[in-house]
């Protein structure tokens, strides 16, 4: 669960540092500040669900598991996926520009 929360904010510090980049090298050419940032909140709460959606079906599939297995999706696996989201989204945009 340590994990996620670092992903999470590693992905959240990275979303912030490649748009600063952005517009330093090439401000033209970078998304409005809207678009970008819109985009990272919905694709980061739609990668989160889906992330503690798959978390706790796999950690509560069994029936031993306890009355919080919950906890695994909505603090391990969502957090992980939604800053694997933000980290993609991040560099697709810097792969974007560099062309």
């Amino acid at each position: 669960m340590l994990l996620g929360a670092i992903v999470l904010i590693s992905g959240l510090l990275a979303t912030i540092l490649f748009y600063a980049g952005f517009r330093r090298s090439s401000p033209a050419a970078a998304p409005a500040f809207i678009r970008y940032f819109g985009t990272v909140a919905v694709l980061a709460l739609v990668a989160y669900f889906v992330g503690s959606a798959v978390g706790i079906y796999v950690a509560c599939d069994s029936p031993g598991s306890g009355n919080l297995c919950g906890i695994w999706g909505a603090l391990g696996v969502g957090p992980v996926l939604s800053g694997i989201a933000l980290w993609s989204y991040g560099f697709w945009w810097r792969r974007r520009l560099a062309r």
